[in-house]
Order: structure tokens, then sequence, then C-alpha cells
């Protein structure tokens, strides 16, 4: 409480495997700590340029899944990045971005840039960048590329299942307008970490039925793997926990009366062992 800020910490580890085999790209599916304005973090993927266009927008977070999922609240941080790669030096270059109706241009906040450029917002939502005697070479290296960033706010109350989507278009020198990739977000009510646990030696998997529901349903472990007791844990859309359920044998049944209404989630337990989560909608 009464703290003088919005720090909102982030921890992410990847990497951490004895096979030599794992997976990446989870640490920027979800936003940085720097909600507070003296304070920036660019945490961003290795790429291979050579497998990207000459132009590229990439946002951040990426957000969560492959439907990058965001909250409603979460704001959103562009990067344009530009290349020359033209017969000629590239003096001047413009950039344009109409940003989605669903974002509120007067949060843009200009970011960080390979060069020194001036900006304007005019419209409804048109970013300019203008980069003046940016003198970019030819050769299509290092000195032939740029870029820039900026930060934004979502309006309030944009609805779940919205699509945020971006692109640009840039101006390299007096060339034909090239244009970038489009980003897209989602924005989702119910953001839950999920854990995906090992194997267990003859579970083959954990079903609902009916799902979704509106009198009862029942969750049904699979398979040959031998189960006396457990615990039964339910949270709702945005990880609350509402419901701990202790239940015996392979089928838990969850009344209408015992949860909400909407999308839940759950987790299985037995003899401290995570057996899997779901999810379920109640009607």
């Amino acid at each position: 409480a009464d703290h003088p800020g919005d720090s909102r910490p982030t921890i992410s580890v990847e990497g951490c495997s004895d096979s030599g085999t794992y997976n990446t790209g989870f640490a920027t599916e979800w936003p940085e700590d720097d909600y507070d304005s003296n304070r920036s973090v660019s945490h961003e993927e290795n790429i291979d340029i050579n497998t990207q266009t000459d132009q590229f927008l990439r946002g951040y977070p990426k957000g969560f899944d492959e439907e990058h999922l965001i909250n409603s609240t979460t704001d959103l941080s562009f990067q344009i990045n530009f290349r020359n790669s033209g017969p000629d030096t590239a003096i001047r270059v413009v950039i344009r971005d109409t940003i989605s109706s669903l974002l509120d241009p007067s949060t843009i906040i200009p970011g960080a840039s390979s060069h020194n450029y001036e900006y304007e917002v005019y419209g409804d939502g048109i970013l300019k960048f203008t980069f003046e005697n940016i003198n970019l070479t030819p050769d299509g290296g290092a000195d032939s590329e740029g870029f820039v960033k900026y930060r934004v706010s979502q309006k309030p109350d944009n609805p779940f299942g919205s699509l945020i989507k971006n692109s640009a278009t840039i101006y390299l020198g007096f060339d034909y307008p090239q244009y970038t990739g489009q980003t897209c977000h989602k924005i989702s009510d119910s953001l839950l970490v999920r854990v995906i646990p090992e194997p267990l030696p003859g579970l083959t998997g954990i079903e609902a039925f009916p799902n979704p529901f509106n009198e009862q349903t029942t969750i049904k472990i699979m398979g040959s793997l031998p189960i006396q007791e457990g615990l039964l844990r339910v949270y709702d859309g945005v990880g609350r926990l509402i419901s701990v359920k202790e239940f015996f044998g392979k089928e838990i049944i969850i009344g209408r009366d015992e949860v909400a209404s909407g999308a839940l989630f759950f987790q299985l337990e037995s003899g401290g062992r995570l057996l899997g989560t779901g999810q379920l909608i109640a009607q």
C-alpha cells in the first residue's frame, strides 16, 4: 500500500533442462516491469536478420500462447525496424503507423531509436516519425539499418475477444512505400499460467463431461494409474482460488451450485503429484 510508483515485477526462467533440449520464447509473452515513467525495460528475442524482411514490426509483450493473449489493461510497445537495401543512400526516412481504434492515441509515448527523429500524432491515431539526414547506406550492412520504438495504452473497457492489429508504412528516401508485417494481440479475461506436469505412467488423460455444463459435470481421470484420493482445486477466470474439494477414486462430480458462472480452471493432485489441469465452462 502507498508505494510511490507502479512497479509490476515479472520473473521468467528458460533453458533449464538436463536433456539438452528445451523450449524458448516464453519470457517475452508477459509485460515488463516498466510501468513507472522513469523506467524502461527492453527484453527481446534473438532473431536472424536474414530471415526477416527489410522492414518489420515487433509488438511487446508478445502475448500468451498462439493467440497472443493479453489483459485489457496491458500497455503495448512496438518496435519498427527498417533497412535500406536499395541502390542509393537514403537521406530521409518517414514512417506512418495508424494505430488500432482499441488504443488511445493520447497515451502514445515515443521511445528509443537508432537515430534522431521528430514525431507527430494527427488524424484518428496516425503516428508519424520523420528521420532527416539519416543517411542510410545502400549496402545492407549495419549503417543501413535503423529502428524506433513507442508505447501506447489501451482504451478502457475494451471487449474481451477483440483483436488489436498493427502495421506500419515506411518511406525510404523517394522510393515507393514499403510495408511491415502485421502484429495481432487478442484481449482475454482468462489469463492463467498453465503448469504442464511430467507424464505419469498409466495416466492417459483427464476428461470433463458435459462441458459446458448447467447442472453438474464429471471430471474423469483416464488410464490405469491407481488413484485412491486427491484434491481438486478450481480457479475463476482471473486465477483466484474459489474451491478446494477432496475426492476419492477417478471420478469427481462438480455441481453447478458449487462454482460461479463463466470460464473456470481446475487442477488435480494426488499423493503430492500434479495429475493435470483443465478448463470448464459453467453456464
